[in-house]
C-alpha cells in the first residue's frame, strides 16, 4: 500500500501525462485503425500500474486533452510528464521512476503493435523521454 498520497489535482495531471503520452505518439503517426490499437494497447498496459502511480492512473476522471494536431497535444503533455515526473520524485522516488517505466512501456507495446516504428513517432517518443527526464 502506497505511503505517500496524490491530491485530485495530481492524480489528473498523472492520468493527463501517461494517457496523453499514449495518445501523443499514436497521433504522430496517425491511421484510424493504427492509431485505435495504439491507444487500447497502451490504456491496457497502463492499467497495470501499482503502488501509488497505478492508484491514480486507475482513478476516476479522463485525461485532460485538447483535440488538434500532435503539436496541440504535446503543448498540454510534455509539461505534465515533467511535473508528474518532479511530484512523484519529491513525494517517492520509486514511484516517479515506476512512472517513467510504465509511461515507456505503454507507448512501445503501443507502438509495436503497430509495425514498425515510423520516425515521426520515434521522435515523439524521445520528446516523452526527455520530458520525464
Amino acid at each position: 500500500m502506497p505511503t505517500a498520497t496524490l491530491t485530485d489535482q495530481e492524480k489528473q495531471t498523472l492520468r493527463t501525462a501517461a494517457y496523453g503520452a499514449v495518445t501523443l505518439v499514436s497521433v504522430a503517426y496517425p491511421g484510424p485503425i493504427a492509431t485505435t490499437k495504439t491507444n487500447v494497447v497502451g490504456s491496457m498496459v497502463l492499467t497495470g500500474a501499482t503502488g501509488l502511480v497505478g492508484t491514480a492512473l486507475a482513478g476516476k476522471g479522463d485525461a485532460k486533452l485538447p483535440k488538434g494536431s500532435a503539436g496541440d497535444i504535446a503543448e498540454v503533455v510534455l509539461p505534465a510528464l515533467r511535473e508528474s515526473v518532479s511530484l512523484l520524485q519529491e513525494k517517492d522516488p520509486e514511484e516517479a521512476d515506476g512512472f517513467r517505466r510504465i509511461v515507456l512501456a505503454a507507448i512501445e507495446q503501443g507502438v509495436s503493435k503497430r509495425g514498425e516504428i515510423k520516425p515521426a513517432q520515434a521522435e515523439m517518443i524521445s520528446k516523452v523521454k526527455a520530458a520525464m527526464g
